[in-house]
């Protein structure tokens, strides 16, 4: 079994309203994805509670992440969470979406392992 440990930083201006994909990735047959940190980011203090970060598998919201309004741990150090996992084949997708009245910066940090084989 070989395991791959990735740490993801990523971010970008979201519009009115919009709903963005920051992170896209289908985990590769026979192996599982292992999601063990995240964390959130918003370059605009008075937008929390506006914006919505969802982690979805195959397109369908994965509880207790399909509704995300607060910050859990922080861009540049991710907080330890419930480790989840994700096998071989499906999707695995975070979406931001702006509610504000406002163009926002926001993002997320991600650590996560890719078992293969497993």
């Amino acid at each position: 079994m070989n395991i791959i440990s990735k740490d993801i930083n990523l971010s970008q201006s979201i519009g009115i309203g919009a709903t963005v994909i920051i992170f896209d990735f289908t985990v590769p047959t026979k192996s599982t994805l292992k999601v063990t940190h995240f964390g959130n980011y918003l370059a605009t203090i008075a937008a929390w509670g506006d914006i919505t970060w969802r982690i979805l598998q195959n397109g369908v919201g994965l509880y207790p992440y399909d509704e995300i309004l607060d910050q859990i741990g922080m861009i540049d150090d991710p907080r330890a969470i419930s480790p989840f996992s994700i096998p071989g084949g499906d999707n695995i997708q975070i979406t931001i979406h702006n509610g504000s009245a406002a163009i926002v910066g926001a993002g997320v940090a991600l650590r996560y392992d890719i078992i293969e084989g497993g």
